[in-house]
């Protein structure tokens, strides 16, 4: 509806699921010049932009690295099916375990540069961080600068030595201090599984935050200025972090190649100790769930 693409390719290893998909979004974009078609695997390889949005659902009772396991799995077998792909595709994660997607693809495909391959991260965590500073405050979007959660999906870690309000740190003001407590519940992935729970899928909230990322590059690639929180060329995302070493989400400055830049972030002594719970995390999930393959 946006209109931001010539073509769309669906691809699936079920082609009812697929077949049905292309009828379904045929019906949604009459009145644009969109053309809707299934695809296969070789020509999502050569596609301009890919959106992966597959995962794998846990079992229950199903240990974690039993899952991350299937999972790594299944984009084994998506990559292999993609290949080969060329030098300047994007492509974009949208789904979980994200890190270890995004880590499995820069393996998988060392040609492709880390600049076009990342996830959407805590970019949900992020706006959820954003709205809540202008409502407590009574702001716009757009006096809000430098508010991040980076980490993880399932961890965001609020950068709160850092954020700003009219160019003033939230540290020093009174009633977001007082808040605070409040924010950790604000930012954490809790909706997203009730919403798993009582409908079995969260799609809006992610769909409509891949299309507003996709939109932000496509203008970034056209050299337009953006504003507004869902406008803007600076996103949380999952991405590798080379002073890190460390694959996570953290904020960056986008292009049209892709990243342009790795914002530095100046954290404190107890975030950058959260950071560092999460590489390790992350690096363990990413050696176990290869050494049960």
């Amino acid at each position: 509806m946006e209109d931001l693409a010539k073509e769309i390719l669906l691809v699936d290893m079920s082609s009812n699921i697929v077949q049905g998909q292309v009828l379904d979004l045929a019906e949604a974009s009459e009145g644009t010049n969109i053309v809707l078609r299934a695809g296969t695997f070789k020509e999502a390889g050569q596609s301009s932009l890919v959106i992966i949005t597959a995962d794998v659902e846990p079992y229950e009772d199903e240990e974690r690295n039993e899952w991350l396991t299937r999972s790594r799995r299944l984009f084994l077998g998506i990559m292999s099916s993609m290949s080969p792909i060329h030098d300047d595709i994007l492509i974009v994660v949208a789904s979980e375990p994200t890190d270890l997607y995004v880590h499995v693809l820069a393996e998988y495909f060392p040609r492709l540069s880390p600049k076009r391959v990342f996830g959407i991260g805590t970019a949900m965590a992020t706006f959820r961080f954003q709205t809540w500073l202008t409502q407590l405050t009574d702001t716009k979007i757009n006096d809000i600068t430098d508010a991040y959660c980076i980490g993880t999906q399932s961890d965001p870690i609020v950068v709160w030595s850092y954020a700003k309000v009219q160019n003033t740190s939230i540290a020093f003001i009174p009633l977001l201090v007082s808040q605070r407590s409040a924010l950790d519940t604000v930012v954490s992935n809790h909706r997203y599984h009730l919403i798993r729970k009582r409908k079995g899928k969260a799609w809006y909230g992610v769909a409509a935050t891949v299309v507003r990322l996709i939109k932000g590059f496509l203008n970034a690639q056209q050299d337009k200025v953006m504003t507004g929180a869902f406008n803007q060329r600076t996103w949380v995302l999952s991405v590798y972090v080379p002073h890190l070493d460390a694959y996570m989400s953290w904020p960056v400055k986008l292009n049209r190649h892709g990243i342009e830049e790795i914002i530095e972030l100046p954290l404190s002594s107890e975030e950058l100790e959260k950071v560092n719970k999460v590489k390790e995390s992350n690096q363990y999930d990413f050696h176990t769930s290869a050494q049960l393959l």
